[in-house]
C-alpha cells in the first residue's frame, strides 16, 4: 500500500496527468486526484475538499500557471503548489517562485517529481505548525496584554538596566496618581517612586539570583507624596531582546495600619489576652496577661512558661476539661478557673476562649480572654463565712 495523496492537477492534457500520477504510484505514493483546465473549475476543487498537492501546467488554453497561484492565494491555502511544465523559459520560471510555487519541473526529467514532492510535503508540515504556533503565540500575547491591561493588581515592565517605564497597567496609574503619557518613557528615580532607592538595587539582586521574587515589601511615594506600602513580586522577561523585570504590587497599607491597631488594642488592652498551642506552649501574651501572673513582660512570660497546663493551672486536669468544653462548643465566655501566679499565688480567672483554625481546619491555637475575678471570689467566700451556720445549712 503506498502513501495516500490527494493531488489537484491543472492540466489541459489527461495523458499527461496520468503520466504524473504514475510517477507519483512509483515513487511510492497512491494518489487521488482530479484534474481541471479552467480557474472557475480549480476554485470549485479547492472548496470542494483540502488537498495534499497541486500539479500545475503553465500553459493550458483558458488558464496558466500563475493565475493558478492567484486562485490558490484566494483561498488562502497553504498547499505545495509544483509547476510541470513541457517549456517554461528561466525568467518565467523565476517570476513563477516569487508568485508563491515552490518548485518548477520540466516534463521531460519528471524523475525530479518524487523528490520534489517528499521535500515539499515535509515544508509544509514544518509552516503549518510555525503557523500555529506563531498564532498560538498571537493569542496568547492578546491575552497577556488584555490580563495585564484588566488586572485589579497594579502591574508595570520597565528595563532591569536602566530602570526605563516600558508600559503600566491602569491599576498601577491608580495606585501612583500618574498619568500614562508622564510615566511612560520615564524611570522610577526621576519619578522619585522608591522611598529607600536601595530597594530597586536589593530587588535586582534577588531577581538576578534567583529569576523571580514574591512578596517583597516596599514603600512607593504617590504623585501627591503619600508613602504607601507595597508587597512587591517581579520576574525577569526578555522583550525585544531586552532584560525586563514584569513587576506586580499590592497595597498593604490599610492592612498594615488594622495591624497596627490591632496591636495597640492588643498590648494596652486592660483584659488579659493570651495565645496558646494545642500542646500548652504560649505563642504571644499582652502586657496585662504578663502582669496578672507576675512577670515584667510578655516576653518573659512567653519564654519562661513551657507548658500551660502544668505550670499555669491550679490542676493539670483543668485544662483538658476546659477544652473539651471548647471543642463541643468552638467557644466558651465566663468560663472560671485557678491559675498560679510566678510567685506561687492562687488567683481566679473568668476566661472566654476561642479556637483558631488554619485554612483547612487544623487547629492553629486558643486563643483566650481573662479577667482576674480573685477579688470578687474572695468577697463570695467571706459573705458565706459571715453566714451562721444554721441559716447556711437552711440556704442549703
Amino acid at each position: 500500500m503506498g502513501k495516500p495523496l490527494d493531488v489537484l492537477i491543472v492540466e489541459d492534457s489527461e495523458d499527461d496527468a496520468l503520466l504524473m500520477v504514475r510517477v507519483l504510484q512509483k515513487g511510492g505514493y497512491e494518489p487521488t486526484f482530479t484534474r481541471v483546465e479552467t480557474a472557475a473549475a480549480m476554485r470549485d476543487a479547492l472548496a470542494g475538499k483540502p488537498w495534499d498537492l497541486i500539479l500545475s501546467d503553465y500553459d493550458l488554453p483558458q488558464f496558466n500557471g500563475l493565475e493558478a497561484l492567484t486562485v490558490l492565494k484566494e483561498r488562502n491555502r497553504d498547499i505545495p503548489f509544483i509547476l510541470v511544465s513541457g517549456a517554461i523559459g528561466e525568467e518565467t520560471a523565476v517570476a513563477a517562485m516569487k508568485a508563491g510555487a515552490h518548485d518548477y519541473i520540466m516534463k521531460e526529467k519528471l524523475q525530479r517529481l518524487i523528490p520534489a514532492v517528499e521535500r515539499e510535503l515535509r515544508e509544509v508540515v514544518v509552516r503549518r505548525e510555525r503557523a500555529r504556533a506563531a498564532a498560538a503565540l498571537r493569542a496568547s500575547e492578546e491575552t497577556f496584554t488584555t490580563v495585564f491591561q484588566h488586572s485589579p493588581v497594579a502591574m508595570a515592565v520597565a528595563t532591569i538596566e536602566e530602570g526605563l517605564l516600558l508600559d503600566i497597567n491602569d491599576a498601577y496609574l491608580r495606585l501612583t496618581g500618574y498619568d500614562r503619557e508622564a510615566i511612560t518613557g520615564h524611570t522610577a528615580g526621576e519619578l522619585g517612586l522608591w522611598v529607600d532607592p536601595e530597594d530597586r538595587g536589593r530587588v535586582i539582586a534577588e531577581v538576578t539570583l534567583h529569576q523571580r521574587i514574591q512578596g517583597y515589601p516596599i514603600r512607593l511615594r504617590t504623585k501627591s507624596g503619600e508613602i504607601i506600602h507595597l508587597l512587591f513580586s517581579a520576574e525577569r522577561v526578555t522583550i525585544g531582546g531586552t532584560p525586563c523585570l514584569l513587576s506586580s504590587a499590592i497595597d498593604i497599607s490599610e492592612r498594615l495600619q488594622a495591624e497596627e491597631r490591632y496591636r495597640s488594642l492588643f498590648e494596652n488592652a486592660p483584659l488579659g489576652i493570651v495565645q496558646v498551642t494545642p500542646q500548652g506552649r504560649i505563642i504571644v501574651a499582652n502586657r496585662a496577661m504578663a502582669q496578672m501572673l507576675g512577670y515584667d513582660t510578655p516576653e518573659e512570660m512567653v519564654e519562661s512558661v513551657r507548658d500551660v497546663g502544668l505550670e499555669l493551672f491550679l490542676r493539670p486536669e483543668d485544662r483538658q476539661r476546659m477544652l473539651a468544653v471548647v471543642a463541643e462548643q468552638e467557644r466558651i465566655t465566663g468560663y472560671d478557673l485557678q491559675w498560679r501566679r510566678r510567685d506561687g499565688r492562687v488567683i481566679w480567672l473568668s476566661a472566654n476562649v476561642r479556637t483558631i483554625l488554619d485554612a483547612s481546619g487544623a487547629i492553629i491555637c486558643y486563643e483566650g480572654l481573662h479577667e482576674d475575678i480573685t477579688a470578687r471570689k474572695q468577697a463570695e467566700a467571706d459573705r458565706q463565712d459571715s453566714i451562721p451556720p444554721l441559716r447556711r445549712t437552711l440556704a442549703a
